[in-house]
């Protein structure tokens, strides 16, 4: 456990393995699943990406990096 709490839920399970793996093929991305909106979520260039699946943030991140 890492300690850190947000609303009162232990962070770890915010970031779940499909989370890290965004981050491994994304270096740069900081990448979570919202319990509370059931969404995922990315910060990527200064902007807050939200997408009901990982592969639908997969791809708006490779986009973002390719077009913006």
């Amino acid at each position: 456990m890492s300690g850190f709490r947000v609303f009162g839920v232990d962070a770890e399970l915010l970031h779940t393995p499909a989370a890290q793996s965004l981050e491994e093929r994304f270096p740069g991305a900081c990448v979570w699943y919202g319990l509370a909106t059931r969404k995922w979520w990315a910060l990527e260039g200064g902007r807050l990406l939200e997408a009901d699946t990982p592969e639908h943030l997969a791809g708006q991140i490779a986009w973002l990096r390719r077009f913006a």
